[in-house]
């Protein structure tokens, strides 16, 4: 019976020609595919799958160059910001070794204590002056 079968368009309608019992989904910025992803005070996701609810943990890690004897860009936990740090030079155990392996010669024991390249290295936001790393050189 071929002649009484009718032919169905595989496309839904246009809302406009729906039932008018029927109320069209609306779905919220960011919504896609089923799924809605929102960020909560950046420790926290919210995925939206149609019926289901998931609340998930993220991690953000940032990885940066060891800071050394030169200033370094690293994150500042006091202020949030990404900064190049402000370095000042201390004298640490590494110029008294020097000191002491030049007893040989007593002009020569207070070298030590003018190169920048014995002393330890402190870093400083630029921003809020808080200490950051502190580079030991022994």
């Amino acid at each position: 019976q071929p002649g009484n079968l009718k032919m169905y368009n595989q496309n839904p309608p246009p809302y406009s020609d729906a039932d008018p019992g029927m109320i069209a989904p609306v779905y919220p910025p960011g919504f896609q595919n089923g799924v809605l992803k929102i960020k909560l005070f950046n420790s926290f996701e919210i995925n939206f799958f149609n019926d289901l609810l998931l609340i998930s943990p993220f991690i953000v890690t940032q990885v940066t160059a060891p800071l050394r004897d030169t200033p370094g860009v690293t994150f500042c936990v006091y202020c949030q910001k990404n900064v190049l740090t402000r370095t000042s030079f201390e004298i640490g155990a590494m110029a008294w070794v020097f000191c002491g392996g030049i007893t040989l010669c007593w002009l020569c024991m207070c070298i030590p204590f003018c190169l920048d390249s014995c002393k330890d290295v402190k870093h400083y936001c630029p921003s809020c002056n808080n200490l950051l790393h502190f580079y030991r050189r022994m």
